[in-house]
């Protein structure tokens, strides 16, 4: 899987370079994840670029759409969320993609942005993350310690990079900077191997001028390894749930709509839920449930004619 931040926020960018790729590869595995996202140049927001991702189809497939993490006017684009399967292991991770908000000048104002980009992304974790595996990388532009990353780092995730290169960098500011980042909550952690950044744009120092002929950017790439493994249960207790309870003059957590006839859902002690109309249409609707993290779902009730209590009449459906 190929993640980008910073790319043009038009339409055909991804393709082109999936079609690049696919130049030196032979059966087209790559394929980029399409949007519609078209900006003109936008000084206030800075919403000219965006994030996106390309993957080799004989090794994963995507889960659900891309989505952003905020819809705050501000590096909106910026910040995009993916699900991945490995087709091998059927094992889902969540990929975050970011760009937060460049230092400049008035940097006060830039790290409070940054705090909202690193809030907004958590937050954007939380709505989307269809899968509880989350890697969170991008282009943060802050250091270790800085108050947009403890965010994050208050939040659960620790830094892979740091775990494999005790002196990173991904930028040379002067001497050499970590302003690209790579996060993984627990979990996530537990499934990586390996972490590094390949040092083909950036060089600081004597090694400057050997990469003046490769480089595509101010900003070195790192790469993330994963061995994908189940780290949850693989036995499910089954989920039982009962609301109505004995004695209630209610329905519990269960609602009643009503759409056609003269009668309606209700409780009674004697006989449960009961509804007699038998020229109607009623429903009695359970609450949600969120099911984006199971793999099977059997759903069963009992349906008892006449008295509740009366085993004989009482049918499994």
């Amino acid at each position: 899987i190929y993640a980008f931040c910073e790319l043009e926020a038009k339409p055909i960018i991804l393709q082109q370079l999936a079609d690049s790729m696919n130049v030196r590869v032979e059966g087209n595995p790559y394929v980029a994840i399409a949007d519609e996202i078209d900006e003109d140049w936008d000084a206030e927001y800075n919403n000219t670029l965006k994030s996106g991702f390309i993957y080799r189809k004989d090794k994963v497939k995507t889960i659900g759409q891309n989505q952003p993490a905020t819809t705050a006017a501000y590096y909106k684009k910026q910040l995009s969320i993916h699900v991945f399967e490995e087709l091998a292991s059927h094992e889902r991770f969540t990929l975050s993609m970011n760009h937060f908000k460049a230092k400049d000048n008035s940097e006060d104002q830039a790290n409070a942005k940054r705090v909202n980009n690193a809030n907004q992304l958590l937050q954007g974790v939380k709505n989307y993350a269809l899968d509880p595996d989350v890697l969170i990388m991008g282009d943060l532009n802050c250091e270790v310690g800085e108050e947009p990353l403890k965010i994050i780092e208050d939040a659960g995730y620790v830094e892979p990079l740091l775990k494999y290169n005790n002196n990173p960098y991904s930028h040379c500011y002067g001497g050499g900077e970590l302003i690209d980042h790579v996060y993984a909550n627990a979990s996530m952690a537990e499934q990586i191997t390996g972490a590094g950044i390949f040092h083909i744009s950036t060089g600081c120092g004597s090694s400057a001028s050997k990469n003046a002929g490769h480089r595509y950017s101010d900003h070195d790439p790192y790469m993330v390894a994963l061995n994908l493994a189940s780290v949850h249960p693989t036995e499910c207790e089954p989920m039982q749930f009962d609301y109505l309870p004995t004695g209630a003059d209610d329905l519990g957590a269960m609602s009643a709509v009503s759409i056609s006839g003269q009668w309606f859902w209700r409780y009674q002690s004697g006989y449960g839920a009961t509804c007699q109309d038998k020229g109607g249409e009623d429903w009695l609707l359970t609450p949600v449930y969120n099911l984006s993290l199971a793999s099977a779902v059997n759903v069963a009730f009992d349906h008892a004619i006449n008295n509740a209590n009366d085993m004989s009449t009482q049918q499994t459906l």
